[in-house]
């Protein structure tokens, strides 16, 4: 199930990514995101993009958000 997580500045900074909110899968990894807000957050997880599971954000895949690539 994934579920919306916030990422504050001191683990985004030990992940190489943006602090924000993030849909976060079971196994710890990143879906999507970074999100200015909650809402946004679980906006996204409700809404699946191009029949992914549970879609990414702006085409940025999950390993791109892993290594912080926007």
């Amino acid at each position: 199930m994934t579920t919306p997580h916030y990422i504050g500045d001191v683990k985004s900074d030990m992940r190489g990514i943006k602090p924000g909110w993030y849909a976060i899968e079971d196994d710890g990894n990143l879906s999507s995101g970074p999100f200015s807000s909650r809402e946004q957050c679980v906006d996204s997880i409700a809404r699946p993009k191009n029949g992914a599971k549970n879609g990414t954000k702006n085409g940025t895949t999950e390993s791109q958000l892993s290594s912080g690539a926007k």
